[in-house]
């Protein structure tokens, strides 16, 4: 991950998330997605990778909200 000049592959955290994308048979779809977060110690920040089509703090993909 890149920030500013400085780039970082120590990853300092992660978790799994849970993230609504699609409905089939009347049931939710959920994707399973293990985000990174990164840490930058020049700059003494830590953060979490973006995810496609999630927008932070987001619970579904842009794709289940075009949806429904």
């Amino acid at each position: 991950m890149k920030l500013k000049s400085e780039t970082s592959k120590i990853v300092n955290q992660t978790r799994n998330r849970l993230i609504a994308h699609c409905m089939l048979e009347n049931k939710k779809v959920f994707i399973s997605i293990n985000q990174r977060r990164f840490s930058f110690s020049k700059h003494k920040k830590k953060l979490w990778e973006k995810l496609p089509q999630v927008k932070r703090g987001q619970q579904m993909s842009t794709f289940f909200k075009k949806k429904h």
